[in-house]
């Protein structure tokens, strides 16, 4: 578990290196169709030989409930398709070097209750567990409620991908303005950065209980933030906030090298930074997508081969 400039029990990171991490939440797409799901998977077939030809690391975070659309209808998460369809890519990402969590789905920690949040959560857990993944992390898990304290007492180890409204447990006194602003229930209104801080957005940190932004040495649960969405790389760098469906350009690519190159520059002995950049996987990426997450993997190898960096999952980071 990650050493932090705010102090942790934790062993030391190798000296200067930056952990760079992509997340990829696997939600949106209804599995239980045997087209759908087949296609689903050999797209993330041909995305982990992509990374795997630069030496990269997937996590992937998956839903894993069956979810009740707005629009109507239920839309099965690719657990069900595994079970349904028995071709397995969550234990063969595994055994390819690549990580498989949980994602939080349905109206997880929303309008509810302590114990079933957490009974909610451990549900979520199960029907993982039962395609053979046993996952150690949870993201979108976000609650107006205590939700580090919930996490932690499902037995996850430590969660990712932060947004503003995390901050919704913080203490009131605790909170911005623009948070105060987001509405109850509405997480996805609130999908920005939890700070502008981006130092603070590379260096996770042991955490307990409601004010999870105060870092605790010994604290149940580790946060690994995001610092960026992948998709809105130039959109944050210029004007930090919530950015929903940005268009992949070339400025985006330019903006990741320049970022990276900064994260590469502030790294310290003895303190874990992770270059942490999250997508949604729900539609199939364009060649213009496919075309930026080559060059921003050319980037980290770059540095990779320099010694400056590596490829990590989360709970590579997380046993860092």
């Amino acid at each position: 578990s990650p050493s932090t400039d705010a102090g942790t029990d934790a062993g030391p990171a190798e000296k200067g290196i930056v952990d760079l991490v992509f997340i990829l939440h696997l939600e949106g797409r209804d599995s239980g169709s045997r087209t759908v799901f087949n296609a689903y998977v050999a797209q993330l077939r041909d995305l982990m030989t992509t990374f795997e030809t630069y030496g990269a690391k997937l996590s992937f975070e998956s839903e894993s409930l069956v979810t009740r659309q707005r629009t109507g209808g239920d839309r099965e998460s690719l657990v069900q398709g595994i079970q349904l369809f028995g071709d397995n890519v969550f234990t063969e990402a595994v055994s390819r070097g690549h990580g498989v969590e949980l994602h939080g789905g349905g109206a997880l920690g929303l309008e509810t209750t302590m114990s079933q949040f957490e009974a909610d959560l451990n549900s979520q857990k199960a029907l993982l567990q039962a395609v053979g993944i046993n996952p150690v992390s949870a993201s979108n898990i976000c609650s107006v409620l205590d939700w580090p304290t919930v996490v932690s007492n499902a037995g996850f180890a430590f969660t990712t991908s932060l947004v503003e409204y995390c901050a919704k447990s913080l203490p009131i006194e605790r909170q911005s303005a623009s948070t105060i602003a987001c509405p109850v229930g509405r997480p996805d209104l609130c999908h920005g950065p939890f700070t502008t801080d981006v130092v603070r957005r590379m260096r996770p940190w042991r955490a307990s209980g409601p004010d999870w932004i105060t870092p605790n040495p010994n604290g149940t649960l580790v946060i690994i933030p995001k610092t960026y969405d992948l998709a809105c790389f130039s959109e944050e760098i210029a004007a930090p906030g919530s950015y929903l469906g940005c268009p992949i350009t070339d400025a985006d690519a330019t903006a990741y090298i320049s970022a990276l190159s900064s994260a590469i520059a502030m790294a310290e002995p003895g303190v874990v930074t992770a270059f942490t950049v999250v997508a949604s996987l729900g539609g199939h990426p364009t060649p213009g997508e496919v075309t930026y997450v080559r060059r921003i993997l050319a980037a980290g190898k770059a540095f990779v081969d320099q010694g400056k960096a590596r490829f990590s999952t989360t709970k590579q980071v997380y046993n860092a």
